[in-house]
């Protein structure tokens, strides 16, 4: 409530100088625009990360890992600002930056998001138990800023988390796919044709890989998905 209020009577500061930011779907202000970098290079036809070998149609991680989503779209490189953002998000109740980043995805992903037709965005849950504590989920925020603006339909009951796994972050690869198994229960009775899953980072896929199997089984066509950037997870 208070960063809500906040955003109503003060500018939105930069994440990197703190002056007030003019342009309303900008984390940085004009002067810090070049400090943030949409993802550049190759895209993997997979998971949307850019391949270091440009002969190369997917990374060496979809090629080494049986993927489970269809296509996903990466909006930013993890440079400081960008973390500094999604940790605000996340932890600290800066809800704004998730309507930023929803927005930012439309005008950077809206056209070929738009071709795959009738999508619904799914934010990929957090467990009843962490969202009580956190207040909110920051991939919903994200999620319902590209659901209005696209503009498509947006359902955050499609997808629940049944297990409060133990922090991504502190565990490798093999133990997160592990941890992960059996984590969302799909409700089949909302299932769409087209989903396109809603989260702030991008890491190994594991997550999105998980959501996308768990949607599958229940039903789902085709899985996208779109994150704010990708990285080691914070």
């Amino acid at each position: 409530m208070i960063n809500i209020i906040k955003g109503v009577f003060f500018p939105q500061s930069c994440v990197v100088c703190g002056e007030a930011v003019k342009l309303k779907s900008s984390i940085v202000c004009e002067k810090c625009k070049d400090k943030v970098s949409f993802l550049r290079g190759k895209p993997c036809l997979k998971c949307g990360i850019v391949v270091e070998d440009e002969n190369e149609q997917y990374c060496e991680e979809c090629l080494a890992n049986e993927r489970f989503f269809d296509r996903g779209f990466v909006l930013y490189t993890y440079d400081e600002p960008v973390k500094k953002a999604i940790y605000d998000l996340k932890y600290n109740g800066v809800c704004e930056y998730g309507r930023i980043f929803g927005e930012v995805a439309v005008k950077h992903f809206g056209p070929e998001l738009k071709r795959y037709g009738r999508i619904t965005v799914v934010p990929v849950p957090l467990h009843t138990k962490k969202e009580k504590e956190r207040g909110y989920n920051q991939a919903y925020e994200i999620a319902f800023a590209l659901a209005e603006n696209l503009p498509c339909k947006l359902d955050e009951k499609m997808l629940v988390r049944t297990e409060n796994t133990k922090p991504l972050k502190e565990i490798g690869d093999t133990q997160r796919r592990l941890s992960l198994r059996g984590a969302f229960k799909c409700a089949k009775e909302r299932v769409a044709e087209t989903v396109c899953i809603v989260d702030d980072i991008y890491t190994t896929g594991a997550t999105i890989d998980e959501c996308a199997f768990t949607l599958k089984r229940a039903g789902v066509k085709r899985v996208l998905f779109l994150t704010v950037s990708n990285g080691g997870g914070i």
